[in-house]
């Protein structure tokens, strides 16, 4: 169903139009705070709220979910920002230190919402809840999820800043996965500017995410020398040409860094690889080095400069 909501100053509105009835000398705090109630009250599943905007501006908080579309008309005075359900009840991301892979979920506490349990990744160490409501906002949302990761034992302190956005801090051995939060995304990398060309092995608490068969590539770029990499835990390999990554389903992230600093070493690049972490591959000298992923995006994945 939809709703036409009518600013009104007469006491008519046209057709079935929902009034938002307001005097000449209503201020604009007044108004809003008359079309949050109107919108509530019209049976569509809205939180609205009035909030506070940058420059003294006043705005109205929706509390749409992802059913909602908001549609002004040509003549509105008003503007839209932001998206409808931005976080939907059971979005979740995974923050992982390499030891621990702790799933995040946003619990919303309506009745209608709690229907059904969440169901965490197979590979997490923990699913914690956090609870949230529709009337809040992204400041807000951002503020419930930076309290409830510095809550757990990950050695992140977020701190949450203006427009919804949180800086996580971490450091190499952390990663956040937002498969199941589609409106969440990351800005930036863990760790500091400047950092050398280093592997990170990916994994959710200490289970690799390695698949057989799939491959990556080393080189050296003062020899001219590359060498394929293809993740092994059959004993076999695909590529003849490959170096074989030898690792079981009982690996550990640190299992396979080390198998993987081991097969660099051997493989006649002239290359130091060294375990810069229990989930980073380092090089001493990663002035030559240059890694390309290929077809192991969900094994590994690279950052840093060489240099």
């Amino acid at each position: 169903s939809s709703v036409i909501f009518e600013f009104d100053t007469d006491g008519t509105v046209f057709d079935t139009n929902q009034a938002i009835t307001y005097g000449v000398n209503a201020t604009a705090t007044e108004i809003a705070n008359t079309a949050a109630t109107v919108m509530n009250a019209a049976d569509l599943g809205l939180h609205a709220k009035v909030v506070a905007l940058d420059d003294d501006q006043i705005g109205i908080h929706v509390g749409a979910n992802r059913d909602h579309a908001v549609t002004l008309g040509n003549s509105s005075p008003l503007t839209e920002v932001g998206i409808a359900g931005a976080i939907d009840h059971h979005d979740s991301l995974i923050v992982d230190d390499g030891t621990e892979a702790i799933e995040f979920y946003f619990d919303f506490t309506t009745a209608a919402d709690r229907d059904t349990d969440f169901v965490p990744a197979d590979t997490v160490t923990e699913a914690v809840s956090i609870l949230v409501r529709h009337d809040m906002t992204h400041v807000e949302l951002a503020q419930a999820l930076s309290i409830a990761i510095s809550n757990k034992d990950l050695g992140l302190s977020p701190t949450s800043n203006a427009d919804g956005l949180t800086h996580v801090g971490g450091e190499f051995n952390h990663r956040i996965d937002l498969a199941n939060a589609p409106n969440i995304t990351v800005d930036g990398a863990p760790g500091l500017l400047n950092t050398p060309l280093s592997i990170r092995v990916l994994g959710h608490g200490d289970v690799v995410l390695a698949e057989d068969g799939e491959t990556f590539q080393v080189a050296n770029s003062v020899l001219g020398s590359t060498v394929l990499f293809e993740f092994d835990d059959d004993g076999s390999i695909n590529d003849s040409t490959a170096v074989a990554v030898n690792f079981t389903d009982t690996s550990s992230v640190s299992d396979l860094v080390t198998e993987i600093v081991t097969e660099i070493n051997n493989a006649n690049l002239e290359l130091e690889a060294f375990e810069s972490s229990n989930s980073v591959v380092g090089f001493v000298d990663s002035s030559a080095a240059a890694v390309t992923v290929g077809t192991a995006v969900g094994a590994i994945d690279v950052f840093g400069t060489a240099g």
